[in-house]
């Protein structure tokens, strides 16, 4: 739990030990993946592909967090498919208990989340949205605006991969972004502007989270500026970025 440099959010909180398993291209340089490696002890039993386990102090920091919109489980997925009906249950629950935070869980798993959707809590304060990285991914926009429980729907497409013309009905936010690091693979301004235009279309806000840049957050500009829009509702305080090692405090 902490301030966090993921520009989306002002917070983050994980729930669970750092863990996940790769389920679409998007996944295959994961920052959380290689933090784990650098910091096992994060992660259940030391291994980040193990099988998810709660995090003993994490209510207790829940507790700390200023008011503002906090990205939940930026180590893992809420949804994945190990992670037990009830623990998601908790979660849920547990944002109804917080109105002065922004839930905001983001899924690759977003068909589990729209399976179970009927029988979870959705306070006004907990947000759900999912990642599309490429054009092969636009059915989980489906799966996502499906879920009209929730108080607010976004979409991350980060690490774009390709472009993607995305139907954004029923989506309030879109967060774009190329991918990061050593072995970031390519990314092209020129896929911005379907997405741009489809916020603009259905009254979405369109925030750039980055371009091509070895460290998060950096090369932003585009169209003579930088975009930072956000929904009714959440205000974001923006950080500046951070060098790779000061990471391990998500």
């Amino acid at each position: 739990m902490a301030e966090t440099n993921i520009s989306w959010a002002k917070s983050s909180w994980n729930p669970f030990r750092w863990n996940c398993t790769p389920v679409s291209p998007g996944c295959a340089n994961c920052y959380a993946h290689d933090l784990a490696r650098r910091y096992p002890a994060n992660a259940n039993e030391g291994n980040f592909l193990a099988p998810p386990a709660l995090r003993e102090n994490a209510w207790d920091e829940l507790r700390k967090l200023n008011p503002g919109p906090v990205f939940v489980g930026s180590m893992s997925d809420t949804y994945h498919e190990s992670v037990p009906d009830d623990w998601i249950h908790l979660i849920h629950n547990t944002a109804r208990q917080y109105p002065h935070l922004t839930f905001l869980l983001l899924t690759k798993r977003i068909e589990r989340a729209a399976a179970m959707a009927p029988v979870l809590d959705w306070p006004g304060n907990l947000w759900i949205g999912t990642t599309v990285e490429s054009a092969s991914y636009l059915w989980r926009l489906d799966y996502l605006r499906g879920i009209t429980q929730a108080a607010g729907r976004f979409v991350s497409f980060e690490p774009l991969l390709g472009e993607v013309t995305p139907d954004l009905t029923g989506i309030e936010w879109a967060i774009v972004g190329g991918e990061s690091g050593m072995k970031r693979r390519a990314f092209d301004r020129a896929w911005l502007e379907p997405i741009y235009e489809a916020c603009q279309e259905h009254g979405a806000a369109f925030f750039f989270k980055q371009g091509s840049d070895r460290l998060p957050g950096r090369d932003r500009w585009w169209k003579q500026r930088e975009w930072n829009e956000t929904p009714p509702g959440i205000v974001v305080e923006h950080v500046q970025p951070v060098e790779p090692a000061q990471l391990a405090l998500l």
